[in-house]
């Protein structure tokens, strides 16, 4: 049964190089952003949600953790659209675009909490936050983790996650679509929390020839072992997956 193009969801992982964004497009209007890429793509998320036909207002933003190529972008879209609620890691940087960010979130006067294993429905769709108020050494581990289960599809969202919080994750965290941790790098996508997953599809969002090496050989090694179809937003520019 294909599902009517209304009730279908839509997970567009929006090309911006070396960074992150990635939007969720829910039946009856009801809109996720997770990051919004590094500060001279806030310009480029907000078109990108405006071509979307998005009805001005994102019921939930979440902020992974506050590197810049994730939250550089977001004060644009606070200025662009109404957020009504703000969730992230809860690590504050000393960074001026932490500031920026931060005087974004109070301005726009929205709900803003940290990440502790929050659900939210939507209709039929419900979204679990898998990660608390954990401590880690480096700001990438504290990285809001979500799962997205549409009912017959499962997307997790790994932000910049690190092999020690995918020992972490609990619970069955198996999903057909992966969008994989930190960019494809070392540091992430284990075998062991592949073997957890099980992805069919995995995305990964890259930067064309990023200084860092990304994504990492073995990262890309263990997913095709895997026979996982691998789309790069480096390669295929903006990638939009669907549960139907």
């Amino acid at each position: 049964t294909t599902i009517p193009a209304k009730d279908q969801v839509k997970v567009h992982f929006i090309d911006v190089g070396q960074a992150d964004s990635i939007y969720i497009q829910l039946p009856d209007n009801n809109d996720i952003l997770i990051d919004a890429g590094d500060v001279s793509d806030g310009p480029t998320v907000v078109d990108y949600l405006r071509h979307q036909g998005m009805d001005g207002e994102l019921e939930l933003l979440i902020a992974t953790h506050p590197h810049r190529d994730h939250i550089g972008g977001i004060p644009d879209v606070l200025e662009s659209f109404d957020v009504i609620e703000v969730l992230d890691s809860g690590l504050i940087a000393d960074s001026r675009i932490y500031d920026t960010y931060k005087e974004g979130v109070i301005a726009e006067g929205c709900a803003w909490s940290s990440d502790n294993r929050q659900v939210y429905k939507f209709g039929g769709v419900e979204l679990a936050v898998l990660t608390g108020n954990e401590q880690w050494e480096g700001a990438n581990s504290y990285s809001v983790v979500a799962r997205l289960d549409c009912g017959e599809i499962e997307f997790l969202f790994m932000g910049d996650a690190e092999k020690e919080v995918e020992k972490m994750l609990a619970g069955d965290i198996g999903a057909e679509i992966l969008k994989v941790g930190h960019h494809g790098s070392a540091s992430s996508t284990s075998a062991e929390f592949l073997a957890r997953v099980n992805p069919e599809v995995a995305i990964i969002s890259v930067g064309e020839g990023n200084r860092y090496g990304h994504p990492d050989e073995g990262t890309l090694e263990r997913l095709e072992g895997l026979d996982v179809s691998i789309y790069r937003t480096d390669v295929e520019g903006c990638i939009v997956e669907t549960d139907g």
